[in-house]
């Protein structure tokens, strides 16, 4: 199982969680825009996690 740190940066305090669903970094990016589809963002996907 693939594993992913995700961070998305908006104008508030950045949101970090684990994505352990997705099957590449792409997949986990796509989500993270999608779940925050409606703020202007940033958003930074690493392979591995904490």
């Amino acid at each position: 199982m693939r594993t992913f740190l995700v961070t998305v940066r908006t104008a508030g305090h950045p949101t970090e969680y684990i994505d352990n669903e997705s099957q590449s970094a792409a997949e986990a990016g796509e989500a993270a825009a999608d779940r925050f589809a409606d703020v202007p963002c940033g958003i930074t996907v690493m392979s591995g996690g904490r």
